[in-house]
């Protein structure tokens, strides 16, 4: 199917000018709409005012650090624009353009070489996968609380008479990460961060945003790792996510210094510093 998406986008009283689209493809004229709203936002005099109505099912609608609005299908784990085109994620973008885990060749050789049941095998291979992602989920939660109510926590911490920060987990073994984390670096960071370049159909969250410069918009992208090992194709995995974060932040007119790996090997923790990748197409 051919779509042609044409407007007239007025920039001064007496200017404009008239983008068109030509796409072929099913489904693509919600690429067409989310590129044609954001020429208007760029260059129109003022924001093109689009209709929420197309916000259907569990999606809601997000305010982005980017200045942007998009869509979260929170069942599926999807970005979507405002118009119903798919967001690629960061983690996404990571998996598609790293090499695979080729589970059918691997499985069955490591099932043989052990001696064990291939379902067997296989299982564990998933439960494990299952308490290492949640292991890593509430270090994650942990150290974005810290970092957003730290101080608010310091303050009920005095008053109600306590012996540690509200903010910090009462779990001990994750509070005495969290705290090992603030003596090591610092929490001067926002969290969470969810960033979107709906023209270019990318979003996802930072974990760590350091803004060291407001006003001239420079920043380093982090995240956090609770693997007990980094080898060098999960550091250039990790690399190609942040990466995709800090092109979306360009984008927008950030200057992106660099990259962090923040990595707890479940007795320190330690900061791999990373340069930005080109994106692959």
């Amino acid at each position: 199917m051919r779509y042609e998406i044409e407007a007239t986008i007025p920039t001064t009283q007496y200017g404009n000018i008239r983008p068109k689209f030509v796409i072929e493809g099913e489904g693509d004229e919600c690429l067409a709409m989310e590129k044609m709203t954001a020429l208007w936002d760029k260059y129109g005099k003022k924001p093109l005012r689009t209709s929420t109505g197309q916000i259907e099912g569990n999606k809601v609608k997000l305010q982005t650090f980017t200045s942007e609005e998009i869509l979260w299908d929170e069942a599926n784990h999807k970005y979507y624009g405002l118009h119903g085109a798919q967001l690629e994620s960061g983690s996404k973008y990571a998996e598609r353009v790293s090499p695979k885990f080729d589970k059918a060749n691997i499985l069955p050789k490591t099932a043989k070489a052990w001696g064990v049941p291939e379902d067997f095998l296989e299982d564990m291979w998933k439960l494990q996968g299952d308490i290492s992602n949640g292991y890593g989920t509430a270090i994650h939660a942990a150290l974005d609380i810290w970092h957003k109510y730290g101080k608010v926590g310091g303050d009920i911490m005095v008053n109600k008479g306590l012996e540690y920060n509200y903010a910090l987990p009462k779990n001990k073994h994750i509070r005495d990460i969290v705290v090992l984390f603030e003596s090591t670096f610092d929490s001067d960071a926002m969290t969470e961060v969810l960033v979107s370049d709906v023209a270019n159909l990318m979003a996802g969250r930072i974990d760590r945003l350091q803004i060291l410069d407001e006003a001239g918009k420079v920043c380093r992208v982090g995240d956090f790792k609770t693997n007990n090992d980094i080898d060098d194709k999960k550091l250039k995995k990790y690399q190609h996510q942040l990466s995709f974060y800090a092109h979306i932040l360009k984008n927008k007119g950030w200057t992106v210094q660099g990259l962090d790996i923040y990595h707890y090997d479940g007795d320190k923790w330690e900061k791999k510093e990373l340069d930005v990748l080109d994106l692959v197409v």
